[in-house]
């Protein structure tokens, strides 16, 4: 049995909330096609909201390790992190990504602060 794709298919185009440049205008993207970009872009922040420095390329370990593993944090320092995950939660909720699998793991671990 040949495994190979079909002939006729034309290979995939993988882009990313940044490159609309296959789009002309905003106009031309469909309202689901924009609704998708916003909750990417929405659950881009919401992976940044632990991180002191956003475009450090060094940073492997994840938010509930990195919680955990600071021991010298005060209440206040937890608190403002819970309230800054929750804000960039709800945007997530707003485009339909509740269930989405980075704003679960983002849940587990308000529950845990």
């Amino acid at each position: 049995f040949d495994w190979s794709p079909p002939a006729y298919s034309a290979p995939r185009r993988v882009s990313f909330s940044e490159d609309l440049s296959f789009a002309a205008t905003v106009e031309e993207t469909s309202p689901a096609r924009r609704q998708s970009i916003e909750l990417m872009k929405s659950l881009s922040d919401l992976r940044r909201v632990s991180v002191s420095n956003p475009d450090s390329e060094d940073v492997e370990e994840g938010i509930l390790q990195a919680t955990l593993r600071d021991i010298t944090d005060k209440a206040v320092d937890l608190q403002a992190k819970q309230a800054s995950m929750a804000d960039a939660q709800a945007p997530v909720e707003d485009l339909g990504g509740a269930r989405h699998a980075t704003n679960c793991v983002y849940g587990r671990v308000l529950q845990v602060l």
